[in-house]
């Protein structure tokens, strides 16, 4: 089983009170022994919908709208994306071990494979650290140098930006987080 995460740390404003608020995303996505497939019907799906390599934030609403609705139409992603939101609490490499902890307690495997965006090496002993002490599979954690390079990464890159756009009381966002939510694509810790 793979299992792959990316984070988001975006600042959030409240003019009213003038007070900063920082929020940490963690997104995972559990792929099975059909790693292959699920990654060409996600590459696919960034074609077809003009998502392509970019960033969540430079997407076009169209290419976003369409991009979502092929992720709910994807059988392969049934309770496959997860994510959990923490307020206020800067411990990054904690707060990930912790949400993939959560998701591995998900979905029990004989073995894990942990990719991370950016994660250099002192993270990665710290998150296996703290996977290890709380779960009783084999878990190697790697990370990943460029994100561009990896359809998994970009999807749940993808997922994060959705989720803090929701958070941040985006309309569409919050309509679409809860339409993947009752597809059973998307799950919250």
């Amino acid at each position: 089983m793979l299992w792959q995460w990316k984070n988001f740390m975006p600042l959030s404003m409240n003019l009213d009170k003038i007070q900063v608020v920082f929020f940490f995303v963690v997104s995972i996505l559990v792929a099975g022994q059909e790693i292959q497939t699920l990654r060409n019907y996600l590459e696919v799906a960034e074609k077809v919908s003009r998502k392509g390599l970019t960033k969540w934030r430079h997407t076009s609403p169209q290419a976003r709208r369409t991009f979502i609705h092929m992720l709910s139409e994807g059988r392969l992603l049934r309770r496959s994306i997860y994510f959990q939101i923490f307020h206020s609490q800067k411990d990054y490499a904690a707060l990930t071990a912790k949400a993939i902890v959560g998701t591995l307690r998900q979905n029990p495997a004989s073995k894990a494979l942990v990719f991370i965006d950016a994660l250099n090496e002192a993270e990665q002993k710290i998150i296996r650290r703290h996977i290890r002490a709380s779960v009783l599979v084999p878990v190697i954690v790697r990370g990943i140098r460029r994100e561009e390079s990896e359809v998994l990464i970009r999807v749940v890159d993808a997922i994060c930006g959705l989720v803090r756009d929701c958070y941040e009381g985006d309309r569409w966002s919050i309509s679409s987080v809860q339409f993947l939510i009752s597809r059973k694509i998307l799950c919250a810790l």
